[in-house]
């Protein structure tokens, strides 16, 4: 099954502009524009894309956008401590890299802006807020409070989905009232839709700056259930609001990569802050369907080598400065019984604030 880092940008209502409005020939001359340096072969999975090329120009709002290839908090950036004894995801090994000013580009997203007339840039799934999404998640709590990022260590795990499921472990931000939602996703899943969606750069926004890391690629390693601390995977994410631009960016830690970055003119709320900050899991199945397992698949009671965490959870403040997250100001969310959240708390020096999550999915009515 399909898994794979991802990235998400919703926006629901965005009354500015219809991007389902473009014609033909302004489709065709952008078609013209992305298509890729075949000498500049990554892998089988991506190509080599000039970085003013990149799918991120399509949106309407960045015709005049000038690139920030570096946040300006670039010097502040802390390394994560290790959090456990085993292994962290080497992101930077997601491609052989391209030659700068290329970055690489996932073919999936080349194909998806040649084969389509019209921009899908706010198509996720379409069926992603329908109530068969279940969710279970560690959520802040306190109204009218800004925050600029947030951060966690996510531990890596493979899933058995069948046709027209996901499972997504991430942390998400948003912002704005239900029906005009501005939302970043960030993290990793299993998708059994395998060519629908909106993930990655599949949308245009994300402007990537790095010419080594691939996003959309599917990841060779992950967490085998043993038992054992020794073989534990994990992706270690940041999502932060560069204070000068307005920017979003996405880096990792252990070590420092700057992958790039959601652009503040792409929102209508999130240009101003989050408002809520979620971790946690996010699964959807159709109706007629039993849920997918979430997380590694098992209960939170069945502890770490077993069970799905996150750790080192932090968030960055209205003043731009990242702390380790105040258990006061969460609370636990779990939409349905098939699912569930435990230890949440600060576990020791290793892993700071931390939780498992998930569970095997099945008729999580019942």
């Amino acid at each position: 099954m399909a898994f794979f880092v991802f990235l998400v940008v919703s926006l629901l209502s965005i009354p500015s502009y219809n991007v389902e409005a473009k014609s033909n020939s302004q489709q065709q001359s952008f078609d013209r524009l992305q298509e890729p340096d075949k000498t500049l072969e990554v892998d089988n999975d991506f190509d080599c894309v000039d970085i003013h090329k990149q799918p991120a120009f399509e949106h309407p709002l960045l015709k005049n956008h000038k690139i920030q290839l570096s946040p300006t908090f670039a010097r502040d950036i802390k390394q994560s401590r290790p959090s456990y004894n085993g292994k962290a995801f080497k992101v930077e090994s997601f491609t052989k890299g391209c030659p700068p000013p290329k970055v690489p580009i996932h073919k999936k997203a080349l194909r998806h802006h040649q084969m389509n007339t019209t921009s899908s840039w706010s198509k996720v799934h379409p069926q992603i807020f329908r109530k068969s999404k279940l969710v279970a998640h560690l959520l802040t709590s306190t109204p009218n409070t800004i925050y600029r990022g947030a951060r966690a260590a996510i531990g890596l795990y493979n899933l058995s989905l069948q046709a027209h499921q996901y499972s997504l472990s991430q942390i998400w931000l948003e912002s704005g009232l239900e029906d005009e939602t501005n939302a970043i996703h960030v993290g990793f899943g299993v998708d059994g839709y395998k060519k629908t969606g909106c993930y990655n750069i599949d949308c245009p926004g994300f402007v990537q700056v790095n010419s080594n890391v691939g996003l959309g690629k599917y990841i060779p390693t992950r967490t085998s259930i043993v038992g054992s601390t020794n073989d534990i995977w994990e992706l270690r994410i940041h999502v932060k609001q560069d204070k000068s631009t307005g920017n979003w960016w996405l880096y990792t830690t252990k070590p420092e990569i700057q992958i790039g970055y959601w652009p503040n003119e792409i929102f209508t709320h999130l240009k101003e802050g989050a408002l809520r900050i979620h971790f946690g899991g996010e699964t959807f199945t159709p109706l007629d369907m039993d849920s997918p397992p979430m997380g590694s698949g098992r209960y939170p009671k069945e502890g770490l080598g077993s069970s799905a965490y996150m750790s080192l959870l932090g968030i960055v403040d209205s003043n731009y400065n990242e702390n380790d997250i105040n258990l006061e100001i969460m609370r636990a969310y779990v939409s349905r019984y098939c699912y569930d959240l435990g230890h949440i708390g600060y576990w020791n020096a290793q892993f700071g604030h931390a939780f498992f999550f998930g569970g095997p999915g099945g008729k999580c009515d019942e």
